[in-house]
C-alpha cells in the first residue's frame, strides 16, 4: 500500500512539471526574443544572424536633423560677428581676415571630423565656405583690406586645407563642398579684381588634385566645375589681353607667354586625363572629358592664333597636324584601343577631323586635297595590314574630302551634266589615281559585311566617276579639231564615254568576281539610261540622237551577259 501511494506521489509530480513545461513553451511562443534566448548551439550556428538594427543617425533623426543645423547657423551667425567687427572697425581688418580665415578653416576641420556623418559634414563644409568667401569679396572689393595677391594666397590655403581634409577622411564630402566653393570664390574674385593669373593657378591646382590623387578621382564632379571655371577664366585671358593696351587700362601686364603657359597646362592636364582612361584604365572616356578635352583645345588655337606672334593660321596649323597624328598613334598603335570600342571611335573621328584642318590651314585647296588623298591612300593600305575598319573608313573620308578640295569631283560633275571645262588640274588626277589603287588593293568579295561594303563602293565610284569624266574629256579633246566646233556631239561623246566605262566595268568585276565593280557597272548603265531619255533624246540633230539609242541598247544588252559570264554575281 506504501508503494503504491508513493507511485502516485510521483506521477503528480510529473503531471505537475510537464503543466509547468507546458505553461513555458506558451510563453516562449509568444515572446521572440526569449527564442532566441533557448535556441541550442548547433541551432544557433544554422541559423542566419538577425540583422542588426541601424545606429540611430542625424539623417534620420528629427532632434539630430534640428542640431545640426543649429551649429550651421551658429556658424553663420559668428561670421556676422566678424563682419560687424570688421564694418566698425574694433579691429584692423587684416587681423579680421586672418580670423575668419582661421574660423572657417575650424569648421572645414569639423566637417573633416564628421565624414561618417554625411548630413553633418555637408553643413559644415558649407558653413566653412560661407564664412571665407563673403569676407574675401569685402576685404578686397569693399574695404580694400587686402589685395588680389593676399586674397589668392587665402583662398589658396583654404584649398590646401580642403584638400588635408579628403585625405583625412577617403571619399569625405568636406572636399568635394569645399573644394566647389574654393573654385566658384576664385571666379568672382577674378572677375572683381581684375587679376586672372593667380587665380587661374588654384583652379590648375584644383583639377591636377582631382586627376592625380585618391581622394579626387572620388570627386569628379568637382573636376568638371572646376574644369568650367577655368575655362571662364582662361577666355577671360585670351579675350582680355587679345585688345589694345589702352582699351584694357584696368587690367595689369601681363607676359603672353604666362598666358599660353596656362592654357598649355590646362590643355595637358586635360589630355592626360583622358589618354590615362583610355589607355591606362581601359575605360570610356566619358562626355564631360571628350567635351573638356575639345574646348582647352580650342582656347590653346586661340592662344597660338591671337596671340602669339608671328604664328597666326600656320601655327594653328601644325597643332592641328601634331594633335591629329598623336590621335592616330593612340587609336591604332600598340595601346588596346581595338577592343575599346567607343574610345577608338572618339580618337578616330578626332584624328580625322584635325588632319582635315591641318590640310586645309597649311595649304590651300587643291594642295591640301592632294594632301588628303595622298592621305586617305596610306590609310586604306595600312588598315589592310592592321585590319582596321575605322582606319579604313577614315581613309575614305580623306578620299571623299580630297576629291571635294582638289576639284575632282567639281570637274567630273560639269564634265558629265555641264559645259565640258578644261583638263583636270594636277591634284584631282593624283586623287583620282589614289581612289583607283586603293579600291584595287582592297579586297572585294561576295559575302562581306555591309559596312566593308558601303567603303568599296565608295572607292570604286570615285574612282569610275573621275575616270568617266577624263574619258569624256579625252573624247572632246581628239573631237574638237576634226569637227565643226558648232556640231560637236557633246552629249553623244558623253553617252559613248558612259557605254565604255559600263562595259569595261562589267568586264573587269565579272572576271575578277568583284562585286562592288560589277554594282558601279549597274549604276553606270542606269546613269547612261537615264541621260539618255533627259539629254540625247532632246537633241535636234536625228543621227546623233539615233548613234545614243543604239550604243545604250548594245550597252544594255551586254553588261549583264559580261557580267553574268564571268562569274559575278551582281544581285548581291
Amino acid at each position: 500500500m506504501g508503494a503504491h501511494l508513493e507511485t502516485a506521489g510521483q506521477l503528480d509530480e510529473i503531471m505537475l512539471r510537464l503543466v509547468a513545461l507546458e505553461q513555458r513553451v506558451a510563453a516562449l511562443e509568444h515572446e521572440p526574443s526569449m527564442q532566441v534566448a533557448v535556441m541550442t548551439p548547433a541551432a544557433a550556428s544554422r541559423e542566419p544572424a538577425p540583422p542588426k538594427a541601424p545606429a540611430a543617425d542625424e539623417g534620420t533623426n528629427a532632434t539630430g536633423v534640428l542640431s545640426v543645423f543649429g551649429s550651421a547657423l551658429l556658424g553663420v551667425a559668428g561670421a556676422y560677428v566678424l563682419r560687424a567687427i570688421s564694418g566698425v572697425s574694433l579691429l584692423p581688418r587684416g587681423v579680421v581676415a586672418v580670423i575668419a580665415v582661421l574660423y572657417a578653416a575650424g569648421w572645414l576641420f569639423a566637417a573633416g571630423r564628421a565624414a561618417a556623418r554625411r548630413l553633418s559634414a555637408t553643413l559644415y563644409a558649407a558653413t566653412s565656405i560661407l564664412i571665407l568667401a563673403p569676407m574675401l569679396w569685402e576685404m578686397t572689393m569693399r574695404f580694400q583690406a587686402m589685395s588680389a595677391s593676399v586674397a589668392a594666397l587665402l583662398l589658396a590655403v583654404y584649398s590646401a586645407l580642403a584638400v588635408a581634409a579628403g585625405f583625412w577622411r577617403e571619399r569625405s564630402v568636406a572636399f568635394s563642398i569645399a573644394g566647389a566653393g574654393a573654385a566658384l570664390t576664385a571666379v568672382a574674385l577674378c572677375v572683381g579684381t581684375h587679376r586672372t593669373a593667380p587665380f587661374a593657378a588654384i583652379l590648375l591646382v584644383l583639377i591636377a588634385v582631382c586627376d592625380f590623387t585618391r581622394v579626387g578621382r572620388a570627386a569628379q564632379s568637382l573636376r568638371a566645375l572646376a574644369a568650367l571655371c577655368t575655362d571662364f577664366v582662361v577666355w577671360t585671358l585670351i579675350y582680355v589681353y587679345r585688345l589694345p593696351a589702352e582699351a584694357r587700362a584696368d587690367y595689369p601686364p601681363l607676359r603672353i607667354g604666362l598666358v599660353a603657359a596656362i592654357v598649355t597646362l590646362l590643355f595637358a592636364l586635360d589630355v592626360v586625363s583622358v589618354v590615362r582612361r583610355a589607355v591606362r584604365r581601359a575605360q570610356p572616356v566619358s562626355v564631360i572629358q571628350a567635351v573638356q578635352a575639345m574646348i582647352a583645345f580650342g582656347l590653346l588655337l586661340c592662344v597660338v592664333g591671337w596671340l602669339i606672334p608671328g604664328a597666326g593660321l600656320p601655327g594653328d596649323g601644325v597643332l592641328c597636324l601634331l594633335l591629329g597624328g598623336a590621335c592616330s598613334v593612340v587609336a591604332y598603335g600598340p595601346f588596346g584601343l581595338a577592343e575599346q570600342r567607343r574610345n577608338l571611335q572618339l580618337f578616330s573621328v578626332w584624328s580625322a577631323v584635325l588632319l582635315t584642318g591641318a590640310a586645309f590651314v597649311l595649304a590651300t585647296s587643291r594642295t591640301a586635297g592632294l594632301v588628303l588623298g595622298l592621305t586617305g591612300l596610306a590609310a586604306v593600305l595600312l588598315a589592310a595590314r592592321l585590319r582596321a575598319r575605322g582606319l579604313q573608313l577614315q581613309g575614305v573620308a580623306f578620299l571623299v574630302i580630297g576629291g571635294f578640295a582638289s576639284g575632282l569631283l567639281v570637274h567630273a560633275f560639269r564634265t558629265l551634266a555641264g559645259s565640258v571645262p578644261l583638263a583636270p588640274s594636277g591634284p584631282a588626277v593624283a586623287v583620282a589615281l589614289c581612289a583607283l589603287v586603293a579600291y584595287a588593293s582592297a579586297s572585294d568579295e561576295p559575302g562581306q559585311p555591309w559596312v566593308e561594303q558601303a567603303l568599296r563602293m565608295t572607292m570604286a565610284l570615285l574612282a569610275a566617276f573621275a575616270i568617266t569624266a577624263f574619258a569624256v574629256g579625252a573624247l572632246v579633246a581628239v573631237a574638237s579639231p576634226r569637227l565643226d566646233a558648232n556640231v560637236v556631239p557633246v552629249a553623244l561623246l558623253r553617252t559613248l564615254a558612259l557605254c565604255v566605262v559600263a562595259l569595261a566595268l562589267a568586264w573587269v568585276g565579272g572576271r575578277l568576281t568583284r562585286v562592288q565593280m560589277v554594282r558601279v557597272a549597274y549604276m553606270a548603265l542606269a546613269f547612261t539610261a537615264l541621260k539618255l531619255l533627259l539629254e540625247d533624246m532632246r537633241q535636234e540633230r536625228m543621227e546623233f540622237t539615233a548613234a545614243a539609242i543604239f550604243l545604250v541598247a548594245l550597252t544594255l544588252i551586254a553588261v549583264p551577259r559580261l557580267a553574268r559570264i564571268r562569274g559575278a554575281d551582281s544581285t548581291k
